[in-house]
């Protein structure tokens, strides 16, 4: 028998499953353009790209990038992913990637006017756009870019112009009521953030003590701050200087709050949630004759164990609204008016709750509080944390109920109906007493039928919320109203309006004209 020399086995390492470094990301495209999706691989061997829009054919053999386009609007929301594999797909050799999301952002027109925040007021409307520039129209706004008090009948600006192009730049956010308007410049919570007030001035509200320079006095007659934005003041070491280190606002009448990145034993810290910060006070705490505070001034009554999340100003028929505070435990405060005890508790005395020691502690009855809006009878509305969004509301127009109690849902239709309003991510109301909620990007309407902001002027009342019919419009994310006019914000950032144009408060360009629904606004 012979026996040969033998053999060597080699056994080959087949080929190892792809492994994805880089896994498909979410993308952003506008309408009308094309949406790139790309994931990164490694193997020992060559890759194939196998790319699926779910719902679709699985696309052949590509490589590592995949296109969608032109976009449609109806291409929003749809899911990619790809299938990586070391030789054919037959093989099972393969990994499945994460799931992509595309997002679609609809066409805004070039002359499309658009805002990061609105404000609906007094037959006029003021935005702040994403370029950090301030806009406004309608009744003070002259077609110069300033505003006028001395002749408010003199002609209004009708169509949007940048307020006092030189000043109020890098702006983050507005805030205004009657004649009086606010800004906060600068990067909040830090030395180089300032509060600007344009308009008239009334007990202070500017900041700028008895002469408009800072002395200290607290019968201070009203001002206007016509030609140029003037920064508020407070006092360091007896010497005024701007207020800083500001972190929000929110200006009603004859005060202005505001949130500073600053705790109760004076250290600066931030304005991100937790950290402690304290509200500060510019003007009358109550709208009485000689209490004005002349310039910024920490708010006392507070208490310290939870910073301050939320303040707000509403717009009412006559005098200074009432001031709600939230912190961020969800406690709420009021100061300031209360006529019909829209605050949830009883009127007494000169009509106001809080006084000069500080606000006061809302009932608890009002529950998690994250925001708020005051109709045009100062009943206060309160978005709760608990049962997603739910409402709460203060009186009704005499005092007749001492609340909270929750708004109906859009299902009630008659009387009793257990089911309440939930889901709201915005409040607002109109003087002409109708009041609007965003929910799930749509606008929803109770109240006065008499204004046009719930749709066609018809006589009567709409008792529970309904929709507004806004053809075309969805995604809406910011709402203000104020007089007999409001304004959202669409997607793509569009500012649209409707109601009463009295003035020009539209700014489509003609004076006492009327819209619903709501249409976009232009710039000129």
């Amino acid at each position: 028998m012979a026996i040969g020399n033998g053999a060597v086995l080699t056994v080959s390492a087949g080929a190892a499953v792809p492994i994805i470094t880089q896994d498909v990301a979410d993308v952003t495209a506008p309408e009308g353009g094309t949406a790139t999706f790309s994931v990164v691989a490694s193997a020992n061997g060559p890759l194939f790209h196998y790319w699926t829009r779910i719902g679709a054919p699985t696309t052949p053999l590509g490589g590592s990038t995949f296109d969608i386009g032109p976009l449609q609007a109806s291409d929003d929301g749809a899911t990619v992913r790809v299938i990586v594999c070391n030789g054919p797909i037959a093989n099972n050799r393969c990994t499945t990637s994460r799931d992509a999301r595309l997002t679609v952002t609809p066409a805004v027109p070039a002359n499309a006017l658009t805002a990061t925040q609105i404000v609906a007021g007094q037959e006029w409307s003021l935005v702040l756009r994403p370029d950090r520039t301030v806009w406004g129209w309608g009744s003070v706004h002259r077609a110069n870019a300033t505003v006028q008090y001395a002749n408010p009948t003199l002609p209004a600006a009708l169509r949007p112009v940048r307020m006092y192009p030189a000043v109020p730049t890098d702006v983050r956010a507005i805030s205004g009521w009657s004649y009086s308007f606010w800004a906060l410049k600068g990067e909040p919570g830090t030395t180089g953030s300032r509060v600007l007030h344009w308009g008239r001035a009334t007990a202070g509200s500017d900041g700028r003590g008895g002469d408009g320079n800072g002395s200290l006095g607290s019968s201070i007659a009203p001002r206007d701050n016509e030609a140029a934005p003037v920064e508020v003041l407070e006092r360091v070491n007896n010497v005024p200087q701007p207020v800083d280190r500001v972190c929000a606002i929110a200006g009603g009448g004859e005060q202005l709050a505001m949130i500073l990145a600053i705790n109760s034993a004076g250290n600066t810290t931030n304005c991100n949630p937790g950290s402690a910060k304290t509200v500060w006070f510019v003007g009358s705490l109550l709208s009485r004759s000689g209490e004005s505070t002349g310039m910024a001034f920490p708010m006392p009554g507070l208490p310290t164990d939870s910073p301050p999340a939320v303040i707000f100003t509403g717009q009412t028929t006559s005098g200074s609204p009432g001031l709600a505070i939230a912190l961020e435990d969800g406690r709420a405060y009021g100061l300031g008016a209360n006529p019909y005890g829209g605050f949830g508790v009883a009127a007494s005395g000169r009509g106001a709750v809080g006084d000069l020691s500080g606000p006061l502690l809302l009932p608890s009855t009002w529950g998690n509080a994250r925001g708020f809006g005051m109709s045009v009878y100062y009943a206060l509305f309160v978005l709760r944390a608990d049962g997603n969004g739910e409402l709460g509301l203060g009186s009704v127009v005499g005092g007749s109920t001492l609340g909270p109690v929750a708004v109906k849902a859009e299902t009630c239709a008659s009387l009793p109906c257990a089911d309440s309003l939930t889901g709201v991510t915005a409040l607002a109301s109109g003087n002409g007493a109708a009041t609007l909620a965003l929910k799930n990007g749509q606008i929803l309407g109770w109240g006065s039928r008499g204004s046009g902001l719930l749709g066609p002027v018809a006589s009567g009342g709409q008792p529970f919320p309904r929709a507004v019919a806004s053809p075309g419009l969805s995604g809406l994310t910011a709402l203000s109203a104020s007089n007999l006019h409001a304004l959202v914000i669409g997607p793509g950032n569009v500012v649209y309006a409707w109601g009463s144009g009295l003035r020009g408060a539209l700014g489509d360009g003609i004076d006492r004209s009327s819209r619903t629904p709501p249409g976009m606004v232009s710039v000129p």
